[in-house]
């Protein structure tokens, strides 16, 4: 329930007067009546145990601390529940009963929505020897769905080696350069958004110019080839490879250029990602896209407000800013490639800056952008030219503060406190009381002190990178736990002074409640710590080792 936006309804009085509530849960905690109520009532009834509610709001309420964006192109995680009594007020809601508690799924709400219609008055503007305009206008219906780009294709004679080009959406013309000479091309149009594309418009013909003859070489010299440049060469002048291997970064902006172009390689079938700007995904520019199985590609320009989802820019009153969007898979590796202009002037856009640049990396695999399976750090600099770009920093899961962060949980968690919990086991007898209890008490002590240090180095340098779905949450509870368990210890009720006296009911719970939850938070602090070794890329022979260490 962590930061979740959520609607409890009930009935309540003698004639049941239905009642709908918005509410934020902060954790596990009890959710908070919002100041803000942005749900609306639309009809509720109760016949026996059962409870029938209809209740409506706007997609984006303006409440952008309480309530979550609702886009038709986003699938958003849904939990539901139900509960067996009647807060007294709204303000108190109830416990949720646990053996009626549902699931979590995902869903994309937008009911009747559909691809959009074709462009209408597609037509040619004007042309050259090697250049061609065409322009458009907006369809007739985006399908309910704000359109993301235009897809401009170009099949030449022959029918193969087609050329594509990704308009933004806010742009209705085209200006296609370098086209091969001396052919003959088809051109049509699309309209594009997350949910599909539209049929194509009629076609435009053009015809480009043969090349002029050129003179010939001195018969005495052999004949020479200009070197072939790679479009990759001209427009990728630096790459970095993050994640431990499993996605590359290329990025070049050319010379006299205010474009920057960018390639994503990542090992998956499901989507890539690279974000900047903000402090990690807090105010984030973020680019996401991914390749489906019929060969689809879908890029879309998103602006992050923390650790969730990313909405996507035109959902949020801003404009795609990106073009040239191209994508492949094959045999397990993701490709997709983008351009976007270094400042576009879109407030949902970061600017990005020759020099060094901070970013976000992120692979998932799976194509929903719910969840990523790997994400990382880097520093890219960016120069104009091929010249003199590089790689300033990189990520990587073991930085200086990641293990310092594991080394600190292990010496804490793996030798003092669970030593401590095998002195106040088996210690009694070689450490007589009080020695083995002091022994006992100082050694939890100490192992906090220690873990926590380690806690608040990962705090202080924020690596959330170094999160799985339940690695940080679990760790974070686990230090919580130890906090009440020297509080329990310190509050402990008193112990006989001899052997004759016997152990008040108090002192017996006490030491079973403390024991057993010392063995539970070391056991979860353990299981952590496992966790935290496969995030950091440690090799399989060292969890083994760590593994026999422990056993």
């Amino acid at each position: 329930m962590a930061s979740a936006d959520i609607l409890i309804a009930y009935t309540s009085g003698p004639s049941n007067t239905p009642y709908v509530g918005d509410y934020w849960a902060f954790g596990d905690l009890t959710p908070t009546l919002d100041s803000s109520q942005d749900w609306t009532l639309i009809s509720g009834s109760r016949s026996g145990p059962t409870l029938r509610v209809e209740f409506e709001r706007l997609l984006q309420t303006g409440d952008t601390a309480r309530d979550r964006v609702i886009s038709p192109c986003n699938p958003i995680p849904i939990i539901w529940a139900t509960g067996s009594q009647v807060p007294a007020t709204p303000e108190t809601p109830q416990q949720h009963s646990f053996a009626t508690v549902g699931g979590l799924n995902s869903y994309r709400f937008c009911i009747g929505c559909t691809a959009p219609t074709i462009p209408q008055n597609f037509q040619l503007v004007s042309s050259g020897s090697n250049w061609v305009v065409v322009s458009w206008t907006a369809p007739a219906s985006t399908g309910g769905v704000p359109l993301e780009s235009y897809i401009v294709t170009l099949v030449p004679n022959g029918g193969v080696d087609s050329i594509i080009r990704t308009i933004p959406a806010t742009e209705l013309r085209a200006n296609i350069t370098a086209l091969p000479p001396d052919t003959t091309f088809s051109i049509s149009v699309q309209a594009s958004h997350c949910l599909g594309m539209s049929d194509v418009t009629s076609e435009v013909t053009y015809t480009s110019l043969p090349l002029p003859p050129s003179n010939p070489l001195p018969p005495a010299l052999p004949p020479q080839k200009p070197p072939v440049q790679s479009p990759q060469a001209s427009l990728y002048s630096s790459e970095v490879s993050v994640l431990n291997g499993q996605m590359t970064v290329r990025w070049g902006v050319p010379e006299n250029s205010d474009t920057i172009y960018f390639q994503l390689e990542g090992k998956t079938n499901g989507w890539v990602g690279i974000g900047h700007g903000g402090r990690l995904m807090n105010n984030a520019d973020i680019v996401m896209g991914y390749v489906e199985a019929n060969g689809n590609v879908f890029v879309g320009d998103f602006w992050s407000i923390g650790e969730s989802t990313p909405i996507l820019d035109t959902v949020r009153g801003g404009k795609s800013s990106i073009f040239d969007v191209k994508g492949t898979q094959a045999n397990g590796v993701t490709k997709i490639s983008f351009a976007r202009n270094l400042t576009t002037g879109d407030s949902q856009d970061v600017a990005w800056t020759i020099g060094d640049n901070d970013i976000i990396v992120a692979i998932s695999d799976i194509d929903s952008f719910e969840y990523h399976t790997l994400r990382g750090t880097a520093r890219l600099q960016i120069n104009r030219g091929s010249g003199g770009s590089g790689v300033v920093g990189d990520s990587s899961a073991a930085t200086p503060a990641r293990i310092a962060h594991g080394v600190l949980m292990v010496f804490g968690w793996a030798e003092l406190s669970l030593i401590g919990v095998l002195v106040a086991r088996y210690g009694k007898v070689r450490f007589p009381a009080p020695s083995w209890f002091k022994h006992h008490m100082y050694l939890q002590i100490f192992g906090f002190v220690v873990s926590l240090v380690g806690l608040v180095i990962v705090l202080a340098t924020n690596t959330s990178h170094f999160t799985t779905r339940w690695h940080a949450q679990l760790g974070i509870a686990i230090m919580v736990g130890a906090l009440l368990q020297l509080v329990m210890g310190l509050m402990r009720p008193d112990a006989p002074k001899s052997l004759k006296d016997k152990k008040t009911g108090k002192r017996k719970a006490f030491e079973w409640i403390h024991g057993t939850f010392g063995k539970v938070l070391v056991i979860g602090a353990v299981i952590t710590i496992f966790s935290g070794l496969v995030q950091m890329g440690v090799p399989l022979f060292g969890i083994i080792i760590f593994a026999v260490y422990i056993g």
